[in-house]
């Protein structure tokens, strides 16, 4: 592996743990998860793309799994599950919200019957 590859490796490896945490933080209620940092995971994917196809390419003859792919392969996967567990997140909340919107129409609607009864 080129030495430009390992640090490209590391640099996304980085950019992918700072999300990992901040995802993190998000599904502790300690932060928001944006859209800007959903978005932000493009860059070290796009980055890595033609990196991980040589390496595919190479296969297991001639390219040995280095300590980084192995890095950068654990962090999608934490990621993904962070992600996912996201997106529960996000599901539940809206149908909370659905249903304290819908209690209070039923509220408005009660007040206005009230009032019309008076």
């Amino acid at each position: 592996m080129k030495p430009l590859d390992k640090a490209q490796i590391r640099e996304a490896n980085s950019a992918l743990v700072a999300i990992l945490s901040d995802a993190r933080e998000a599904l502790g209620g300690r932060k928001a998860f944006s859209f800007e940092a959903l978005r932000s995971i493009v860059a070290p994917l796009q980055q890595m793309a033609p990196i991980v196809s040589h390496a595919t390419e190479q296969g297991a003859t001639g390219f040995a799994l280095a300590p980084e792919l192995k890095e950068y392969a654990d962090n999608l996967s934490a990621l993904q599950i962070t992600l996912e567990k996201i997106q529960f997140m996000l599901l539940a909340r809206q149908t909370s919200l659905q249903a304290s919107r819908s209690h209070a129409e039923t509220l408005n609607l009660w007040a206005t019957r009230l009032k019309e009864t008076r």
